[in-house]
């Protein structure tokens, strides 16, 4: 999303950019069409001008800022293409963390929110791309790795049926278990990029690592960690760790208190997980080269505008 926003960025600063020269050069031609239309000008005005020619820029400067918006439209078309291509193409990494404490079992979110998590689990897996793995970690007392990283969707959907529940809510080992599973991975299958979905309804509890540490383990390792708070604070659900988590390493967190709105945040996510994940190492380049053009356009009709 970061590169999405970065690449609106740059076109409104091409569009601005290119108001100010078509204005400017407006400006320009009805000056030159006004020279025109009055009387022949006298030798001392044609003396003038000559020098002004010779101390000032050369013709084809004026010509400069629309070269560089070429430029800047160019990279960012590139920058699209890049995406597209990525998108299509590329292979990533998705954990999800989910709690399987026992306070799942409330009826706030209906029919429960352990049965409301599963649904919506099994709907996003579907969602991602197909070069997607997708791996599953549940955590209560303790955190189990239910699925190793894998494509095969059936798989992983299974291990959202029938979760048992259990006491304590050990966020920061979920994760961490999540970020295992990671490593190994990428030590299988290469350096891909990689992302956590870690759903919660409560405060950590009987964790061996702090959640803050296995957030910081979670940014070195470039892994954000998107959190997702089920329920609310009158039922005992606490948005203060997963927002943490979620800032730490450069994601979002989201708050559901209802199945649909669960859905909803899903359904988001795995939106926004195919782009960012998706998206190509070439493409925020030339997103950034097209704002580089287009800023150079304007700096030269600042000049160029101030020495006419």
């Amino acid at each position: 999303m970061g590169t999405i926003v970065t690449a609106i960025l740059a076109v409104l600063i091409i569009v601005g950019v290119a108001a100010v020269v078509l204005t400017v050069f407006g400006k320009e031609q009805a000056r030159d069409s006004r020279g025109r239309v009055k009387s022949k000008p006298t030798s001392q005005q044609r003396a003038v001008t000559a020098a002004r020619r010779r101390g000032g820029l050369p013709g084809w400067v004026r010509f400069v800022p629309f070269v560089l918006l070429a430029g800047a439209v160019v990279s960012l078309v590139l920058a699209v293409m890049q995406f597209t291509v990525d998108r299509e193409e590329r292979e990533a990494t998705v954990m999800l963390a989910m709690d399987a404490s026992n306070s799942m079992q409330q009826t706030d979110v209906a029919p429960s929110r352990l049965v409301a998590a599963e649904d919506a689990a099994r709907a996003f897996v579907e969602e991602l791309p197909e070069g997607y793995r997708v791996g599953v970690v549940t955590f209560a007392g303790s955190a189990t790795e239910r699925v190793a990283p894998v494509a095969d969707r059936t798989s992983v959907a299974d291990a959202f049926t029938g979760l048992a529940t259990d006491r304590g809510t050990a966020i920061g080992d979920g994760l961490m278990l999540a970020l295992d599973a990671i490593e190994r991975d990428r030590a299988a299958s290469g350096d891909r990029s990689a992302a956590v979905l870690l759903l919660s309804d409560g405060v950590d509890s009987g964790s061996a690592t702090p959640p803050t540490v296995a957030a910081e383990r979670a940014r070195t390792l470039q892994v954000p960690v998107f959190t997702v708070v089920l329920g609310s604070a009158e039922t005992g659900a606490d948005p203060a760790v997963l927002d943490a988590i979620a800032e730490a390493t450069g994601a979002e967190s989201f708050t559901a208190l209802s199945a649909a709105e669960l859905t909803s945040v899903y359904e988001t996510l795995g939106s926004e997980l195919s782009t960012r994940l998706a998206i190509g190492g070439t493409g925020p380049l030339f997103v950034a080269l097209g704002a580089f053009f287009a800023v150079a356009a304007g700096l030269v009709v600042l000049v160029t505008s101030r020495r006419d």
